[in-house]
C-alpha cells in the first residue's frame, strides 16, 4: 500500500470515530423516552429544551423568514433570537428577545420571530441563546 493511501485510510478512521463519538454524546444528553428533558446550567442553545423550525412564509407583499421554537421543558426560558438570510436581493438580519413559558402552559410555550426578507429562498442561518428565566 502506499503513502498516500495509507494516508486516506487513516483521515477516513479519525473521521469515523469523531462522528461516532460526538453521536455517543449527543445520546447520552437526551432524556430517556416519557421524561421531561432539564435545562442546561448557564445561557446556551439549550438543545434538550427547545424545539425550533423555519419557513418562509409571505404576508400580503412581505416575506418573511419566520422561526418557530417550543418549550419543551417544565421551566420558563428566555431566548435571544438571531437571524440572518442572504438571497439574490441582498441580506437581511436582526434578532429578537422571547420568552417561553414552561411545556405545561400550552400555547405560551410556543412563539415566533419573523424576520422580513427580501425574497424566498437563498442562505438563511439563525443562533438562539436561551437560559432558565
Amino acid at each position: 500500500m502506499s503513502e498516500r493511501g495509507r494516508g486516506t485510510r487513516l483521515a477516513a478512521l479519525a473521521i469515523a470515530l469523531v462522528v461516532s463519538f460526538a453521536a455517543a454524546g449527543l445520546a447520552e444528553d437526551a432524556p430517556a423516552e416519557g421524561q421531561t428533558p432539564v435545562p442546561d446550567k448557564g445561557t446556551t442553545s439549550q438543545l434538550n429544551c427547545i424545539d425550533q423550525k423555519n419557513e418562509y412564509t409571505k404576508e400580503g407583499k412581505g416575506i418573511f423568514f419566520v422561526q418557530t421554537f417550543e418549550n419543551k421543558c417544565e421551566a420558563r426560558l428566555t431566548c435571544k433570537v438571531f437571524a440572518y438570510a442572504l438571497n439574490s436581493r441582498g441580506p437581511s438580519h436582526g434578532h429578537a428577545t422571547l420568552v417561553l413559558a414552561p411545556k405545561s402552559a400550552g400555547t405560551p410555550a410556543k412563539k415566533s420571530y419573523a424576520l422580513k426578507v427580501k425574497g424566498v429562498g437563498g442562505f438563511s442561518t439563525s443562533d438562539r441563546e436561551c437560559r432558565v428565566f
